[in-house]
């Protein structure tokens, strides 16, 4: 089905089609399902995070704003998914490590949805 709709709309390229729709999703992120205190009433929200990137010999903050999280409306303990957080990490290596490549400042700062939509 994938294919058939990247030739649709991009000639065959898959990629282009991929990244298309990557850029153009505005759908929004949902809660986990359940909280480890037995809840099932969990909401989205944005959180800023401050992570550790070394660049050379020199460890750096920098500050994620606007990750997605699950709030749990009965305890308020506020959990994140795994697969996102591993994957954040590769993605942050990748952008820190073309930002030196290509000599451009690290920024202190970096918002979710910037990440999200880097080509």
């Amino acid at each position: 089905m994938i294919e058939l709709k990247a030739v649709l709309h991009t000639k065959g390229n898959m990629a282009e089609y991929i990244r298309d729709l990557v850029l153009n999703d505005t759908r929004i992120p949902k809660p986990m399902p359940t909280c480890i205190c037995g809840s099932t009433s969990l909401k989205i929200i944005y959180i800023d995070e401050e992570r550790e990137v070394n660049v050379g010999n020199q460890d750096l903050i920098l500050t994620l704003t606007g990750v997605p999280r699950s709030e749990c409306s009965s305890c308020g303990r506020i959990m994140g998914d795994m697969r996102l957080a591993a994957k954040l990490e590769n993605v942050l290596d990748e952008e820190i490590l073309w930002r030196v490549n290509n000599h451009h400042i690290i920024p202190k700062q970096i918002e979710f949805n910037e990440l999200v939509t880097l080509t």
